[in-house]
């Protein structure tokens, strides 16, 4: 995908941030739109890579904040690491139940408790496996 600007506007007294990119859907990559929401025009600040809060957004200071966003959207499809789609199996698998097992460093202790997660791995075993199969996490 080319390198793209996106585009900003206020609507009812808060900037987004529209564009496009590319997903996969049923496993075609497909374009779409994406819009974020990045401040509102009061100063208050809802995207992360808004810093400082100001008494009055103008175009000029959310200009600022779109190009950064701009150049992470650039960055993630110039390598391919945009998001994609996954099989709510390979989430299971991959991601979620890694998760529930692991042991986080500040407490010594696993996230879920062994019976819990023998429970979580029962239920998926005999009854959403089957149920799920191949459908991917965007076509729920």
């Amino acid at each position: 995908m080319a390198y793209q600007s996106g585009s900003i506007y206020k609507h009812n007294g808060t900037w987004f941030l529209k564009y496009r990119t590319t997903e996969l859907k049923d496993g075609t990559p497909c374009r779409v739109h994406k819009t974020e929401r990045l401040c509102s025009v009061n100063g208050d600040q809802h995207h992360r890579l808004c810093v400082k809060k100001t008494e009055h957004r103008t175009e000029k200071s959310v200009c600022d904040v779109k190009d950064k966003v701009m150049q992470t959207v650039n960055a993630q499809q110039a390598n391919g690491t945009a998001q994609q789609d996954m099989s709510v199996s390979d989430f299971w698998e991959q991601r979620y139940l890694p998760y529930c097992e692991e042991v986080v460093q500040l407490t010594g202790k696993a996230r879920k408790k062994p019976s819990t997660v023998r429970g979580y791995k029962q239920i998926w075993n005999q009854h959403l496996k089957a149920h799920f199969g191949k459908t991917s996490l965007q076509g729920l």
